[in-house]
Order: C-alpha cells, then sequence, then structure tokens
C-alpha cells in the first residue's frame, strides 16, 4: 500500500535550472522516499530525543544516503544523485494542518535563500501510528557550512557579512510576503565555493507563513517559533509579523555578543528571566570587545513594540552593516 501511494506521488511542483541536466522521477527516486519515509516512521517511535538521534544516526542508508538530522516533526538526509550532493527534508503532517512549506519554498530564488529543486507529495499508511498520513519531501541544494554562534563570536568582519547575506534574504522573502517566522542559528547555513567564499542562507521554511508588510497573523492555538528568540507577540500573545522575523534576527546577532550565557539555569531553560527580559526589564548586557555599532544593531532588532523595528531594507543602511566589505 505505501509503496503504491509513493509511486503516485504528486510532482508538486519542479524547477529545473539550466546547469541540471535531470529531473527527480521515476523508480529510483521513489525507491529513495520510500526508504526515507520507512527509517524515519521507525526513528519516530522513540519519544526521548536522545534514542531517537541514536537510532537515526545508525540507520544503515544505501551509499549514496546519509542521515544528518532529525526533529519530532521532521527529517533530513544528505543525498548523492550523479556525482553531486543535494539536502532531501521529509516531513508528515495531518490534513487539517495549514502549512505552507512546500508551496512557499518553491516560489523562492534568491542567492541568500535556500534553492529547491522539487517537492513531493504522497498519502501514505503509517504502521506505527495505524493512520494514514500526508507525507512531503523537498529536495533542495547541500549546504557545507553549518552556523553557531561560536562560529561569530569574536569576529566582526564575519558577522558582518553573515548579517548582510541575511538581511538580504529577509529583504527578498519579505518582498514576497512571507514571514520565515522561526529564524535561529539552527535555520540559518553557508555555502563555501571553490575559493573559499562564504554564501550565508536561509534555510527550513517550516514555521513559514504568508504575511505582508502590515499584516498581522493570530494564531492563539499554535505556538511558532524556538526559545529564546520568540519575540515579546509571539511569546505573549502568539502574534507573528515580518517584523517578528526583525526581532529574531537580533537575537541571533546578540547571542554572538552577549556578556554571559542567558534564558538558561543549570542547564534548564529560564522562563522567568527571558519574560523579565522580554518585557524589558532585564536589559541587553554586552561583551567588552562588541562595538557601539553592534550593540545598536540589535538593540534596534530588538526592540519590544514590534512597530518600532526597522524593516529589513532599513537595516541593511545600518552603520554596522553600511561598510564596505
Amino acid at each position: 500500500m505505501i509503496k503504491t501511494a509513493i509511486l503516485l506521488a504528486t510532482l508538486l511542483s519542479f524547477i529545473k535550472p539550466e546547469e541540471i541536466k535531470f529531473e527527480f522521477e521515476g523508480e529510483d527516486i521513489t525507491n529513495v522516499l520510500l526508504f526515507i519515509n520507512r527509517s524515519v516512521n521507525k526513528c519516530l517511535v522513540y519519544k526521548k530525543s536522545e534514542d531517537r538521534n541514536e537510532f537515526f544516526e545508525n540507520i544503515k542508508c544505501p551509499q549514496f544516503l546519509r542521515p544528518i538530522k532529525i526533529t519530532q516533526c521532521s527529517a533530513v538526509f544528505e543525498f548523492l544523485f550523479y556525482g553531486k550532493k543535494y539536502a532531501i527534508k521529509t516531513y508528515a503532517r495531518s490534513r487539517k494542518t495549514k502549512r505552507c512549506e512546500e508551496e512557499i519554498v518553491t516560489q523562492l530564488k534568491h542567492k541568500n535563500v535556500i534553492e529547491v529543486y522539487a517537492t513531493y507529495s504522497a498519502i501514505t499508511y503509517n504502521r506505527y501510528k495505524k493512520k494514514n498520513e500526508q507525507v512531503f519531501w523537498i529536495i533542495s541544494e547541500y549546504l557545507n557550512l553549518v552556523i553557531d554562534y561560536k562560529y561569530m563570536m569574536h569576529d566582526e568582519h564575519r558577522l558582518r557579512v553573515f548579517c548582510r547575506n541575511v538581511c538580504e534574504g529577509l529583504i527578498y522573502i519579505h518582498k514576497k510576503g512571507v514571514a520565515h517566522l522561526d529564524l535561529k542559528f539552527g535555520n540559518l547555513m553557508g555555502n563555501i565555493d571553490e575559493n573559499g567564499v562564504v554564501q550565508y542562507k536561509i534555510i527550513d521554511f517550516g514555521f513559514s507563513r504568508y504575511c505582508n508588510k502590515n499584516e498581522e497573523i493570530h494564531l492563539p492555538k499554535k505556538y511558532y517559533g524556538t526559545y529564546p528568540f520568540e519575540p515579546p507577540e509571539t511569546y505573549f500573545k502568539s502574534i507573528y509579523t515580518q517584523k517578528s522575523d526583525i526581532w529574531c534576527f537580533g537575537a541571533i546577532v546578540y547571542f554572538t555578543a552577549c556578556k554571559r550565557g542567558l534564558f538558561y539555569t543549570n542547564g534548564e531553560r529560564d522562563y522567568d528571566m527571558y519574560e523579565s527580559f522580554l518585557t524589558g526589564n532585564l536589559k541587553h548586557e554586552f561583551n567588552s570587545s562588541a562595538s557601539e555599532e553592534l550593540k545598536d544593531f540589535v538593540l534596534s532588532c530588538m526592540k519590544i513594540y514590534r512597530h518600532d523595528r526597522p524593516s529589513a531594507r532599513k537595516l541593511l543602511n545600518h552603520p554596522f552593516l553600511n561598510v564596505d566589505i
């Protein structure tokens, strides 16, 4: 039943740049998607993330597949196809859930946004959950540089290049009427070319929504975003806007330049501390090495009242970024 469903998988979108001389179609890709679906379903049986990750890392894959990352709701594999690496992301959802990722990503084409080549969808039977699910697979470019705060710390030149790239990506998606809604280190990656030049890109549009410049989305029964990157309006009121992305962007930069590890106590989330910060009672604390321009950039992004935050386009002209790099 599963194989039949996948053989009938609907190709939702296919983008074939001139340099790509093949299509992701036929029995070969069907078997790859089938293998990924079965493997991920087995992993998700484990409720504890440690057990789930261990099982995922030890999946016995064909030589052209390698497990990269798994969460409670999605997984990513490296896929080697005719000598070139790609990434395959998969996730399942209820048909009632209104997610837009597979539709949004096929409409985005920008140097600072991950490039998607194809998306597939099928209704499959999950024998572990004993129910039908709508499963999606997204085939995209493979990015070879993982970003975290340690990579950016104590190097304002690198941070400035990174911020300009992310800012240009945000300008583009916001102009397209899309809000990302989950900007964090884990959703920003880089690609190092043969000359050693890094291009930073926004990835993973799993929480993204269509949202125009002045539009506000109220989702009282939904919770998007990741601790501790959520802006005040999201954390307290479940309000989502393009300006929510600006706060998250500022938080990313702040965590590279803050004085100490924040919002965790003894390894546990400190919600009291975080709420004090979101209401303005706990102030920003920067490393002594942080420039005044960097501090002002962060404070501009992380204004408590969302309407006071600049747009991504205005941020690109901020003194911290308005330097010849």
